[in-house]
């Protein structure tokens, strides 16, 4: 990753399954400030909600420019109206 991305977007960590397991293995992967100090400035920063600072996040990310959460959930919620659009598009016919 370096200048030319433009977008990081990550998801929560799963809660189910033995705490340190979990922690091993996703460890690695957590976005950092760092990481997104790498990525393209005028670039976006997207964590899907719920956050959980010090997991999928560092609590630095959080602080970069680049974070946009409104934005997430934002887009979160046009997707949730685009599916439930969907599946009530032919109720009542």
């Amino acid at each position: 990753m370096g200048r030319d991305t433009d977008v990081i977007y990550t998801d929560c960590w799963p809660k189910e399954g033995e705490r340190e397991a979990v922690e091993k293995a996703f460890l690695p992967y957590q976005v950092t400030a760092p990481i997104v100090g790498r990525m393209n400035p005028k670039g976006f920063f997207l964590p899907c909600p719920p956050i959980t600072r010090g997991e999928e996040v560092s609590a630095d990310s959080l602080s970069s420019k680049q974070y946009r959460d409104y934005e997430a959930k934002e887009f979160l919620l046009h997707a949730q109206n685009a599916i439930l659009e969907h599946c009530l598009a032919g109720y009542g016919k």
